[in-house]
């Protein structure tokens, strides 16, 4: 038995046999055409690019009935990258200027454009090189293996080494033990197991959270760990194996006592999750009788279904960062106003908080065309950025604001520091409304907020109590700047405490100042949905929490059996 750590990606605890996803990519080495050649050549390539926008649009379709529209969005993502007109073009030149063949011609050019992400700061942009390779491969494997047939869906490349299975007989303990995919690197393709069979786990050598195979993997509820190096080879073909989505262990070759811990580990969790489902419609009251609304924190519509049935009494905190990441152009106000208005009307009167887009920091865009900061946390980022591109702004305001007529919105702004600020967005507000009105459109009041995610906000809380409808304190970005530790820094990371003095101290001056403006005061950092902390919260006077839906009622349990 041996035991890997690596980072816990989807929440679960899998028992299975191992199917190996065997590694390797399409070679390429440098190949020159003959004069003369150079349109035949474009043809071959444009064909390629039509089939590989067909494959692509389907495995859209598939993923949207199964796992919803914004999840599905990452393979319309990798079809706007098959289509992205500068990457055309610098293929297009390559093959014309330099007689090189398509397939190295296009290689270099995205293999460019994968290493240039991965020179980004941030997770996020650095696991979108991912996401480039993943076309690259499928565009390699039509241009070297062309097929008659579209490829079957969640299939790898035919005849290629990428993505091709490797698994034990087939059927092997198929009831007790469902099969988990292990590989060095998994594309989002291949979580969609058309023709492997439903997974039970997934183990991967690289990779972190934010890539968009574990995201799929959390929205199809397949306990996943990443992270995990060089595991890929260590595994044997059918091997049992113990994936711990929660804790980010795996294990492999478990002997029966360690089997048996985490079959009953696995079935704990099954009835714990059936016991808190039967809290979804109760009320969070303490027992001495404070009323605690507990709401959902979301990334995308995909999620509004999940925080429903558990029980969301709203949405304390909706991220838009998803409509402008992985794509050439900002999204349009007409996307923008759509997606919006399916959350506003899927709450049904339901308080939704929209937060105007945290973009900056680790989540740079390249079509900004930003210059390098050498501390982006520090930077241009969140509200700053909008105030600094006023028409990218006024594009999500308009839509903000006429998705309100079909359901109850406010909009929420990042990243706060002083009064100006705020003076500065509500102008902005009001011109998009007037703007609105001229058109004939009808603009509903819309309460306007910020977050409280800066000391310098908490400590002026009283000045900004003037100018704001609500105040929503993000305690994970309160946490990192007042104790100047980056959470995601492992070398620090121990000092990282939600519940230190400090942070505390700010969290009752911001309630403070709440209650005696009669402004409210909600939570929607990771603090909100630690039971143990989201009770030190009500404590200190908080009145409404925002989680991640998964969250809700492990914390409403806890506020179940709090006095006060």
């Amino acid at each position: 038995m041996r035991t890997f750590t690596g980072i816990a990606a989807s929440p679960g605890i899998a028992i299975g046999r191992a199917i190996l996803l065997r590694a390797g990519a399409y070679p390429v080495e440098r190949q020159e055409i003959q004069p003369g050649q150079e349109e035949a050549e474009l043809a071959r390539f444009t064909a390629t690019l039509a089939v590989t926008r067909e494959e692509l649009s389907r495995l859209y379709e598939t993923a949207r009935r199964r796992v919803g529209e914004a999840e599905a969005g990452i393979f319309e993502a990798h079809r706007l990258m098959v289509e992205d007109p500068e990457v055309l073009k610098a293929v297009t030149r390559r093959i014309r200027e330099e007689r090189l063949a398509a397939e190295y011609a296009m290689s270099e050019v995205m293999e460019g454009q994968a290493r240039a992400l991965e020179a980004l700061p941030g997770e996020y942009l650095r696991e979108r090189a991912q996401d480039v390779r993943d076309v690259k491969e499928r565009l390699l494997s039509h241009l070297i293996c062309p097929a008659e047939e579209p490829l079957p869906v969640g299939s790898g490349p035919m005849g290629g080494p990428v993505g091709e299975p490797v698994g034990g007989k087939p059927g092997m303990d198929a009831v007790d033990f469902p099969p988990i995919l292990v590989a060095a690197e998994v594309k989002p393709s291949d979580v969609l197991p058309a023709g492997i069979g439903a997974l039970g786990g997934l183990a991967v050598g690289r990779g972190g959270r934010a890539s968009h195979a574990a995201i799929l993997a959390a929205a199809l509820g397949i306990p996943a760990v990443v992270g995990l190096g060089m595991f890929a080879e260590e595994v044997s073909p059918g091997a049992l194996m113990v994936v711990d989505g929660m804790s980010g262990v795996v294990v492999l070759d478990p002997d029966a006592g360690t089997l048996a811990s985490y079959q009953e580990k696995a079935a704990a969790h099954r009835a714990k999750a059936r016991e808190l489902a039967t809290l979804a419609k109760l009320p969070a009251v303490t027992r001495d009788g404070n009323r605690i609304t507990l709401k959902a924190n979301l990334s995308n519509p995909a999620e509004v279904d999940a925080a429903l049935a558990a029980g969301a009494e709203g949405v304390g905190l909706f991220r838009t960062e998803f409509l402008f990441m992985d794509r050439p152009a900002p999204p349009s106000e007409e996307e923008q106003f759509q997606t919006y208005r399916r959350v506003a009307e899927a709450m049904a009167g339901r308080m939704v908080y929209i937060r105007t887009a945290d973009i900056g920091g680790d989540k740079p865009l390249p079509y900004l065309d930003l210059p390098p900061e050498d501390n982006p946390f520090l930077g241009l980022r969140g509200l700053r950025l909008s105030l600094a591109r006023p028409d990218m702004f006024k594009a999500q305001l308009r839509a903000i604001l006429q998705a309100a007529a079909h359901g109850n919105l406010a909009i929420m702004l990042p990243m706060v520091t002083e009064v100006g600020e705020v003076r500065a967005a509500k102008v902005e507000v009001d011109a998009a409304r007037r703007e609105l009105l001229s058109e004939g459109r009808t603009v509903p009041p819309v309460p306007v907020g910020i977050m409280v995610e800066v000391p310098a906000a908490a400590l002026a809380a009283d000045q900004l109590a003037a100018e704001v409808d609500f105040f929503s304190i993000g305690t994970n970005d309160l946490t990192q700047y007042t104790l100047a530790v980056d959470r995601g820094n492992e070398a620090v990371a121990r000092l990282y405490r939600s519940d230190h003095p400090a942070v505390l101290t700010l969290i009752t001056s911001v309630v403070r100042v709440g209650a005696e403006r009669g402004i409210p005061v909600s939570v929607c950092g990771e603090m909100a949905g630690a039971p143990e902390l989201a009770a030190t919260l009500v404590r200190l006077g908080v009145r409404e929490l925002s989680m991640s839906p998964g969250r809700l009622n492990l914390v409403k349990q806890a506020i179940l059996t709090l006095e006060v």
